[in-house]
């Protein structure tokens, strides 16, 4: 058999079970597996390669008003509610779906849905060369529905699949951002519902 080589370390043992291989220096030990290399006196890890895509640069757009209404982007959406009182017009996700009831409002989103965000769209962007990333804004509403959002938001979430399937073959990444939440975080329409917050309120100054 081959004599061990000498004046240095023991040669790498293979780990069978977890696949990795443990070398032991003067300093550290290192495990290497198959998508990284563990440190364990440090607590750290190097050569991850899940980690390199996150330092490419982030040139994205955003998909404003797709699944969060805002009025100044999508007007068109909001016009039938002009000359309306304060019951029968929408200024928001939230009072769109109100006023207009589940079936009328769902039906108006899924044309919207169909026309706002296509794969033409997708496939423009990312031939461009501009784009690597899309921001998604979406609601806690299309996962849990509630009020009047209820029906309203039926048939979503298969809009958004639709849309990942577009990223991925056209190689953008997407950003999920919760855009809006229940009870508003901000008091504004691209929060899904405008509540009038007041920041001066004794509640948010202490």
């Amino acid at each position: 058999s081959a004599a061990a080589p000498s004046g240095g370390s023991s040669p790498p043992q293979a780990d069978i079970d977890s696949g990795s291989t443990t070398e032991t220096g003067d300093t550290d030990s290192t495990e290497k597996f198959k998508f990284f290399v563990a440190h364990p006196e440090s607590m750290t890890c190097s050569n991850d390669v899940h980690g390199t895509p996150f330092n490419n640069q982030v040139r994205g757009v955003n998909l404003g008003s797709w699944m969060v209404l805002e009025p100044w982007i999508t007007p068109s959406l909001f016009y039938q509610f002009l000359g309306g009182d304060a019951k029968t017009t929408a200024m928001d996700t939230y009072s769109f779906c109100e006023v207009l009831g589940p079936e009328e409002a769902n039906r108006q989103l899924r044309r919207h849905w169909d026309t706002w965000v296509t794969e033409d769209i997708i496939r423009d962007l990312a031939l461009s060369g501009a784009v690597n990333s899309l921001r998604l804004p979406v609601g806690d509403y299309q996962y849990k529905p509630y009020g009047p959002y209820e029906g309203c938001f039926d048939g979503s979430l298969e809009y958004i699949d639709l849309l990942l399937d577009w990223a991925h073959e056209y190689g953008l990444t997407v950003l999920f951002d919760i855009h809006a939440q229940k009870d508003s975080q901000n008091g504004f329409d691209n929060s899904g519902q405008t509540m009038g917050f007041q920041y001066t309120s004794s509640l948010n100054s202490e």
